[in-house]
């Protein structure tokens, strides 16, 4: 498994830590496992993906959308939900940006972050 999952249940944050090589099927199975925490009647107030560690990121457009899909389905257990990803590469940011746009119906909050402490100031502010 290249991700581990940690849900902090103070403060209703579900943090995703991804290391290594990251593909479709790692992002599908975390996404997953996100969708089902939902659909236990969870409380989370957002989540935060950091893919910081991640050495080599395999990702396709076409997993992108599937991607966007299930972010659209989890958005109909809980609109409130926010959501920021540390995307350190261009590569990471640019497909970020891409899920954005193709989860726009989610009508989440969401951001883009470079870092660890730009991430945590964007939670901060939104939360």
């Amino acid at each position: 498994m290249t991700y581990t999952t940690t849900y902090n249940k103070s403060d209703g944050g579900f943090l995703t830590d991804y290391s290594g090589t990251v593909d479709n099927a790692d992002i599908f199975s975390s996404a997953e496992e996100r969708l089902a925490f939902l659909r236990n009647e969870n409380k989370v107030k957002y989540f935060l993906s950091d893919f910081s560690d991640v050495d080599d990121f395999n990702v396709t457009p076409d997993a992108v959308m599937k991607l966007a899909d299930i972010t659209t389905k989890a958005s109909k257990i809980n609109s409130e939900i926010i959501l920021v990803a540390i995307v350190p590469t261009d590569l990471m940011y640019g497909t970020g940006r891409m899920w954005q746009s193709y989860s726009n119906e989610a009508n989440w909050k969401t951001y883009m972050a470079r870092n660890r402490n730009e991430a945590e100031a964007w939670l901060k502010e939104h939360l």
